[in-house]
């Protein structure tokens, strides 16, 4: 058999029908809790955290990621699942707040009110 070139043959990127240039994005990438999430929590990883609020720092940016990760599962999930995540979404936005309080940043209560709104935003989303 005739050696292929890397990259050419039956598995190769290239093989297959041609796909048109359609973007493809999960439903809940659309929503805006989502959105907000993800914004608050690019936010919370850049905030100026002093040297000494490390461990405040760590458990910030970990609840924040938590809320849009488990919205994304949530979202992604039907019955009780999705809702589980949602809550458990819900309650990491809370801890988010609470970390606010202990610090002294300009964008703290803007961001606060932003997850406020996405804690009463999941609430209702677990009703559905």
């Amino acid at each position: 058999p005739a050696s292929r070139p890397p990259g050419e043959g039956p598995l190769s990127p290239t093989s297959g029908p041609v796909e048109d240039a359609m973007t493809y994005e999960f439903t809940f990438e659309r929503t805006d809790v989502y959105r907000l999430a993800v914004g608050v929590a690019r936010w919370m990883r850049q905030a100026p955290w002093r040297p000494d609020q490390r461990s405040l720092r760590d458990q910030g940016v970990r609840a924040a990621e938590s809320v849009v990760l488990n919205i994304a599962e949530g979202w992604s999930r039907s019955g009780n699942a999705g809702r589980n995540h949602l809550r458990i979404a819900a309650g990491s936005a809370g801890e988010c707040v609470a970390v606010l309080d202990l610090v002294d940043f300009q964008e703290a209560a803007e961001r606060q009110q932003d997850l406020r709104r996405i804690g009463a935003m999941l609430h209702r989303l677990q009703r559905r």
